[in-house]
């Protein structure tokens, strides 16, 4: 059997985590859809693989089934798949018709810098609270 989704990932959704020191809401990227099927793909010219195999600076395409929630620039993409693993923000989004319906969806990836992670969590009463969440802590 042909399995078009061979690939799993999860997203995640901007939301709400607490407030710092001075009750300004403090929001980070929370999971919101794990172990979700998906197939990652790289368009052609956009990609750098390396000789061991790892894509570097890759802007990658993924197929997600028509039974997920997916909007560009408010939801990311996290995967731990090899060859692919990282963290990317949904940049276009394209339901891909099929009969009276959307079969699956098909989106453009840009790569999280690692940079803008570092800065995330570096500094700060939101720091903080970032920091504890993704140690498993509550705000």
């Amino acid at each position: 059997m042909n399995r078009p989704f061979i690939h799993t990932c999860t997203i995640q959704l901007r939301g709400l985590v607490g407030a710092n020191d001075y009750n300004e809401l403090v929001y980070a990227w929370v999971d919101e859809q794990g172990g979700v099927e998906c197939r990652f793909g790289l368009p052609k010219g956009k990609a750098a693989i390396m000789e061991g195999g790892e894509i570097v600076a890759a802007d990658l395409t993924v197929l997600l089934p028509h039974t997920v929630t997916l909007l560009e620039n408010e939801r990311r993409i996290v995967t731990t798949q090899v060859g692919f693993t990282g963290t990317y923000d949904i940049a276009k989004v394209r339901p891909i018709p099929w009969r009276d319906g959307i079969h699956h969806y098909e989106a453009d990836l840009l790569a999280v810098e690692s940079a803008d992670v570092l800065t995330a969590i570096s500094g700060g009463a939101a720091a903080t609270v970032f920091a504890a969440y993704l140690d498993g802590g509550s705000a």
